[in-house]
């Protein structure tokens, strides 16, 4: 037992005179000669004087130099990066630039180099994991990006996605394209990537995150963003202009619109357009203005229609086409067949929804619901619909309005004068309004109406909902933005006031889901005055870039 104890005596020794506790206690030290080292507090050198410059260590590394050249040393004097860099750079989402014989480089967090220093630079290093790399370009008076040289992109791990020899590159983000410089944001989600190799080049090059091609070099001049492993492109040539789209799996091309003549004279009259693929079929629109869907093959996989709206809900996807001058609408399944008979509907419209899809339509004057096979299952007895989302769908008969459910049939009678959606699919409560212009709480649970009213709402976030009061001006206010009106208040589902506070519709708009998220994380069923304040203060700290005005909070108020 005794051998024990020794032993672990002797590992707490060690432990306490390691590095890792001195690092916290090292001290920057200058000898005779100016040179800096590192020490105790009580002058034990620990790290011999050599250097030029040290910063203070922190999480055990410091930077330091020798006659203009920068590293990375340990607490105990290692060289975790050499002592080969003009500059190092503050680190940044993770990386840090490093300089070297007048080239940039890239050092992760772990001082580990991901980007050797032969760049001349780098574009705007900001969450994506991609970054912008150039070498031989240059800055020139009066323009804002760098010119010249060649581009590339590499990931913040160190792979080269594109290598820098390329002359343009882009990054295709939910199917938009961004063109690449040393001053472009580049998004957080990127899909594809594209290229030229040279500035004679004719059209982009795709590939996809690891590098493989999708799509060769110069085949197009205008492509988009793969979709279903299919590109839309338009090819003009000096005879001509194609557009179609081509199979990355199978390296097929199908031209679905050809045009012969002068390039100029067919886009100053063409209205031919082909839409992305979805589940293996697109929407197109022919020179005729005629629009319908096409299969992967490229033939005609519906009627032709003057609109097309498509339909998605999760992997469900439909499509509703319209007649404009007849006022004809048909619905239509995802491979655009028909599933209504044409002539039945005189317009159909679909909105936010969740979990199936279903479409509002008009039938005799009068409007209903259409569901996924495009059997009705709601009566066609409505003289308007509006507001469709989450399954739930605004309702008028007459004057009166009302609203009906998907699921559950007419959840509010058509007896007020409006009623509010909510933004969110589960809700207990929804807002009525009432002949005297004032807004009422509805539950849906039991369909009784609050008898406090007021003069505009938000929906209820959970239990709780931001309200103007009729007497707003009565409340105090909590003043922010100067320019913005204070009448809102926050009350629960018992019309209880529960920040009394009023403000802004535009700080609702900001902050009311951190307020209700804040009041349900530490479960305050009521607030005191000081709480409510203190809670706004603590909220709205990154949008006051200017101190409260005095008198706005009463310090008798506060609980230091």
């Amino acid at each position: 037992m005794k051998t024990v104890y020794r032993c672990l005596l002797l590992l707490i020794v060690s432990f306490a005179s390691s590095g890792m506790l001195l690092s916290q206690d090292l001290v920057i030290s200058l000898d005779k000669k100016g040179k800096i080292g590192f020490t105790t507090k009580d002058g034990e050198i620990v790290i011999p004087h050599k250097y030029s410059t040290a910063d203070p260590f922190v999480n055990g590394v410091s930077k330091v130099s020798v006659n203009g050249m920068y590293g990375i040393i340990d607490e105990k004097g290692n060289e975790v990066l050499p002592l080969e860099y003009s500059s190092i750079g503050f680190f940044k989402y993770g990386v840090a630039e490093i300089v070297q014989k007048g080239k940039k480089g890239l050092i992760n967090a772990e001082y580990k180099i991901i980007a050797e220093p032969v760049y001349t630079s780098f574009g705007k290093i900001g969450e994506s994991d991609y970054i912008w790399v150039n070498q031989n370009g240059r800055k020139m008076k009066g323009v804002p990006v760098m010119v010249g040289g060649k581009r590339g992109i590499i990931h913040k791990s160190g792979k080269v996605v594109i290598p820098v020899e390329k002359s343009n590159v882009i990054i295709f983000s939910k199917d938009t394209p961004y063109f690449l410089n040393d001053t472009t944001d580049i998004p957080v989600q990127c899909d594809y990537f594209g290229y030229m190799s040279t500035y004679k080049s004719t059209g982009f090059a795709i590939i996809d995150k690891n590098s493989k091609e999708l799509l060769p070099e110069n085949k197009y001049t205008t492509v988009y963003a793969p979709r279903d492993g299919k590109i839309v492109f338009t090819n003009t040539g000096k005879t001509g202009i194609q557009q179609g789209f081509y199979d990355t799996r199978t390296g097929k091309e199908y031209v679905v619109f050809s045009y012969e003549g002068k390039p100029r004279q067919i886009q100053a009259n063409m209205k031919s357009v082909i839409r992305q693929f979805h589940n293996n079929r697109a929407v197109v629109m022919n020179n005729n203005g005629e629009v319908y869907i096409i299969d992967d093959q490229g033939h005609e996989a519906s009627n032709k229609y003057d609109f097309i709206q498509p339909i998605l809900v999760g992997d469900q996807m439909a499509y509703i086409g319209k007649h404009t001058s007849s006022g004809v609408s048909v619905l239509m399944d995802d491979r655009g067949e028909a599933l209504t008979t044409s002539g039945v509907y005189s317009a159909m419209e679909a909105g936010k929804q969740i979990t199936k899809i279903w479409v509002a339509a008009q039938r005799d004057g009068k409007w209903g619901v259409l569901d996924e096979n495009g059997n009705e299952s709601f009566p066609f007895e409505y003289d308007g619909v509006y507001d469709f989302s989450y399954d739930r769908i605004k309702i008028r008969k007459g004057v009166g309005y009302g609203m009906y459910d998907n699921n559950k049939g007419v959840i509010i009678p058509c007896e007020y004068k409006d009623v509010k959606q909510a933004d969110v699919q589960d809700v207990k409560n929804v807002w009525v309004k009432k002949n005297d212009g004032l807004w009422y709480r509805f539950n849906l649970a039991d369909t009784t109406v609050s008898t406090v009213g007021y003069k505009d709402v938000f929906n209820y976030n959970g239990k709780y909902a931001f309200v103007k009061p009729v007497n707003a001006h009565e409340y105090s206010k909590f003043i922010i933005f100067p320019e913005y009106v204070q009448q809102y208040v926050l009350i629960d589902e018992n019309d209880n006031i529960i920040v009394q506070d009023a403000i802004s519709d535009h700080l609702i708009e900001l902050i009311g889901n951190d307020i209700v998220s804040y009041l349900q994380d530490k479960g305050f069923e009521k607030l005191t005055l000081a709480q409510q304040r203190h809670i706004l203060l603590e909220l709205t700290q990154e949008y006051r870039s200017y101190p409260m005005s005095t008198g706005v909070i009463d310090q008798s108020q506060w609980d230091y």
